[in-house]
Order: C-alpha cells, then structure tokens, then sequence
C-alpha cells in the first residue's frame, strides 16, 4: 500500500469533486424551497433590497433559522447517503476520480462515513476544506479528524 501523502489527489480534483456536489445539495435545496425563504418578500424599488436584507439580518435574523438548517441538513444527507450507496465517495468525488477509505486502506464503515459526514458539514468552510491546500496528505480538517482520506480510484 501507498503512503497517504503518494495517495494524495490533487486539489483541482477535490474542488471538482466538492463543485459537483455543491450542485446536488443546490438542486435538493431547490425541491425544498417551500421553507420561509420562498416566502420572502422582495421589495420594488431598485436600491430597496439593502434595506430587506438588513431587516432580514437584523430584527427578523430567526427567519433564517430554517432555511441555515434545510442547507446543513441537506449537504449532510448528500454527504451521507452519497457515501453509503458510493462505496464511500460521493457522487462527485466518484465523477473526479476519488475514492474515500480509512487509515488501513479499507472501505470505511457506516459509522466512519456518518462520521465524516457530519464533520464535513460543520468544518467546511472556517478551515476544514482549506486544509487540503497546505496539508501534506492533501486532507481536510473532517478527514484527518474521522480517519477518513481520499484517494484516487484504481484504475480498471
């Protein structure tokens, strides 16, 4: 077996991968639109939606409360359902050439992808996917604190 850092994709692969993915929770955002976002009212006025959206922030902030967990709630499921059906990779990181497993090299188990999961939807953008760029293996914060790592697919 590779070390991790001769296994380490490539970071145009990972964004790839993590473009493609962001376009699935987009669309099943977009099936659930019927929360209080869809039920915003955007003002006439060419100027007046920086008002709207300094009331939406300010004194109505809880109506974004829903839709923040119809997002993380989706990614999570993407994320989730993606790697249990995928053989651990979701399906961008499936089109990208990735392949997820454990430290040992394995299939990672359901747990160790719930796991994943989860982390990858609250590290995500502060410092988890960043990480990538500078850390040797080419992983994220979520993975190297599930155990989880990302390789590229053997080839057929």
């Amino acid at each position: 077996m590779k070390s991790p850092v001769a296994d380490a994709p490539a970071v145009w692969r990972r964004a790839l991968a993590t473009l493609i993915d962001l376009g699935g929770v987009t669309v099943l955002m977009g099936m659930s639109w019927w929360l209080d976002v869809g039920r915003l009212r955007w003002p006439d006025g060419p100027y007046d939606w920086i008002d709207e959206l300094g009331t939406l922030f300010g004194e109505h902030a809880e109506r974004l409360i829903a839709p923040v967990t119809a997002v993380l709630i989706a990614a999570f499921a993407w994320q989730l359902i993606g790697r249990l059906t995928g053989a651990g990779s979701t399906p961008g990181e499936r089109m990208s050439g990735l392949t997820g497993r454990d430290r040992r090299g394995a299939r990672p188990n359901p747990l160790r992808i719930a796991l994943r999961a989860a982390l990858g939807v609250t590290t995500a953008w502060p410092i988890g996917w960043w990480m990538c760029l500078v850390d040797p293996a080419g992983q994220t914060l979520a993975d190297r604190l599930s155990g989880y790592r990302l390789t590229r697919a053997p080839e057929p």
